[in-house]
């Protein structure tokens, strides 16, 4: 079915101009970057800029010299367009937030932690110069990945902040705190972690919740899941950062 009352070039250009807006409320609000990797902010904002512009005017000529419709949309295009509509409405609605543990879950904590540009390595460990309060979560979930040894860990501090996501295996005893790696924008942010063992953890806190842990290092008491935990000296609850993801 067609509705010849409706022009196809009016949709599609209501869509573009819907979403390029969108991008630019964004961006002047600060939260583009919990989209798109903050190095992109710029171009993002100019080639936004530039759509706006050439569909103000390609609006114009179509005023001036108007052609006769030749195809009405469909209702599929009316569909797709009022849901990509909506989508943009409610990103100017409703506040957007950072990619939450059930995103961690599906995507695997740590499963691509080697793949991430970072500043540690195994030599840190055996170092007595390091500044391991310094680590981020990027930095510890490097060097979890890189070795098991868990005389290499022991005793070793660290001040980590990030949300709380549960283990694949849903143990009780034993959670991540988490944050995104973003390295062009949210769809392959991936998530790292560290394990904090607190025993039954879910009756203070809660998946999602952003926590700073301060601790050290120790052998999971646990056999059989991960070999390495942190061990909290404290634990507090914080607020979501500006920016909740790590670079």
């Amino acid at each position: 079915m067609r509705f010849k009352w409706l022009n196809g070039y009016w949709l599609t250009l209501l869509l573009t101009l819907s979403i390029t807006l969108c991008s630019l409320w964004l961006a002047n609000s600060g939260r583009l970057a919990l989209y798109v990797h903050p190095r992109y902010i710029i171009f993002t904002v100019i080639m936004s800029a530039l759509a706006v512009v050439f569909i103000v005017a390609d609006m114009a000529l179509r005023l001036k010299t108007p052609k006769a419709i030749k195809h009405g949309a469909n209702i599929r295009q009316i569909v797709t367009s009022v849901l990509c509509i909506g989508v943009c409405a409610g990103l100017l609605i409703v506040r957007p937030a950072g990619l939450t543990s059930s995103a961690a879950g599906q995507r695997g904590i740590n499963s691509g932690a080697l793949s991430f540009n970072s500043q540690s390595s195994l030599a840190d460990l055996t170092d007595a110069s390091t500044a391991y309060n310094q680590f981020s979560i990027k930095e510890w979930a490097s060097l979890l990945v890189q070795t098991s040894d868990p005389k290499l860990f022991s005793g070793k501090p660290a001040n980590i902040t990030g949300f709380v996501s549960p283990t694949p295996d849903n143990n009780p005893n034993i959670f991540y705190v988490a944050r995104f790696i973003m390295t062009c924008c949210a769809v392959d942010a991936r998530p790292v972690g560290v394990p904090v063992y607190q025993p039954n953890w879910r009756s203070q806190y809660k998946a999602d919740q952003w926590l700073t842990v301060k601790g050290a290092f120790m052998p999971n008491p646990e056999p059989g899941t991960v070999p390495i935990v942190l061990d909290p000296k404290t634990i507090t609850v914080t607020s979501e950062p500006h920016e909740p993801y790590l670079y």
